[in-house]
């Protein structure tokens, strides 16, 4: 994502899925809305929020507030609970049919599931 005064520009790897882009939006959406640059790298004028090893781990607060805000925006806990996700959450097809209708990866809606209907719910 890169940011100057009054324009903002969230960019996406074309070669990744349509799923990876779509969740790649909401979360930088998520930067957008939640975070200032904070720790961006300026270049110019312009603020720039990298993609790094960082990031895919999400160790970093900034990064699983992005993350948190792009799963719940692509993945309302409301809708989960109307398509009875919970009963997916051992089943593979399931998962894979929801993650179809939602419009994101397995990986995300597998996710998703763990931290609703888990064992523990950290969110």
């Amino acid at each position: 994502m890169a940011r100057k005064p009054g324009v903002t520009i969230i960019g996406v790897n074309s070669e990744q899925s349509k799923q990876r882009q779509r969740f790649t939006i909401a979360h930088e959406f998520g930067h957008y809305l939640l975070h200032e640059g904070l720790g961006a790298h300026v270049d110019r004028e312009y603020r720039i929020n990298f993609r790094d090893a960082t990031s895919s781990q999400a160790s970093s607060v900034l990064e699983i507030e992005a993350n948190f805000f792009a799963a719940n925006l692509l993945m309302p806990e409301d809708f989960l609970e109307a398509d009875d996700a919970e009963l997916a959450i051992d089943d593979d097809v399931q998962v894979a049919k929801l993650a179809s209708r939602y419009g994101v990866s397995r990986h995300a809606m597998s996710l998703r599931l763990g931290k609703l209907y888990g064992q523990s719910r950290p969110f």
